[in-house]
């Protein structure tokens, strides 16, 4: 069997599907789950205060 065979994922996966081939590492869909809402108050434990006069001055950009 060659090694230096390269193919793209489309191809495998119509091969496997022609031979009837399933792979035991399927990637699983992602699933939502609804979570309940959190409405708590916190406290304001480290009396942080952000009364910026200027506007955007205090913007974070990662």
């Amino acid at each position: 069997m060659r090694k230096d065979i390269i193919l793209s994922r489309r191809k495998i996966i119509f091969l496997m599907i022609k031979n009837n081939l399933v792979s035991k590492y399927t990637k699983l869909k992602y699933r939502n789950h609804k979570t309940m809402v959190n409405n708590d108050q916190i406290s304001n434990v480290l009396n942080r205060q952000f009364n910026n006069k200027k506007l955007m001055k205090s913007l974070l950009v990662i």
